[in-house]
């Protein structure tokens, strides 16, 4: 079976299903705010660069120390940190929400990741769709290819692409 990373298809297709996605997003006039410690403000970048970018981007985030990253989102002591290997499900929900809450927006999307050199190693994309959708995809990766940050955004926009759609609203 194909992996997600191996159906994502050309660069030039993936820029056409995100200019398709940012003009969704544009046309009913949403937003969406990015934490990506993970990705080094790249997905922003990605989202930014298409058309429509002051319509549809309400910020983005890319904490890189832990201080930062509670200070930011105001959650005090935390049990987990993704820059510490301990990323999970739970704190990929509450960053996708706090981050929408944060920046005012309609859509909130957070990737975190497990490095902890294991068989564990996974990517957990947190999305809060129009305080509707709500959930976590966990994404296995290979972190030791090539292109890692490149490929990890990719299946973030797949998989925000899908579930926005799956509103009825792409």
């Amino acid at each position: 079976a194909m992996g997600l990373l191996d159906r994502l298809g050309s660069a030039s297709e993936q820029g056409n299903n995100l200019r398709k996605l940012v003009d969704s997003l544009s046309r009913n006039d949403e937003t969406v705010a990015i934490f990506e410690p993970v990705t080094s403000c790249l997905l922003t970048y990605r989202f930014s660069s298409a058309e429509s970018v002051s319509k549809v981007v309400a910020g983005g985030v890319a904490p890189a120390s832990k201080r930062s990253y509670e200070r930011f989102l105001d959650l005090g002591e935390m049990d987990t940190f993704p820059h510490k290997q301990v990323a999970n499900n739970e704190d990929a929900q509450i960053l996708a929400n706090r981050v929408k809450e944060e920046f005012g927006a309609d859509h909130g999307i957070s990737v975190l990741a497990n490095l902890d050199g294991t068989a564990r190693q996974k990517v957990f994309i947190g999305l809060n769709i129009l305080d509707r959708n709500k959930g976590v995809f966990e994404q296995k990766i290979d972190f030791q290819q090539e292109d890692l940050e490149e490929k990890i955004v990719s299946s973030v926009l797949e998989v925000f692409a899908r579930e926005y759609g799956r509103t009825n609203r792409y």
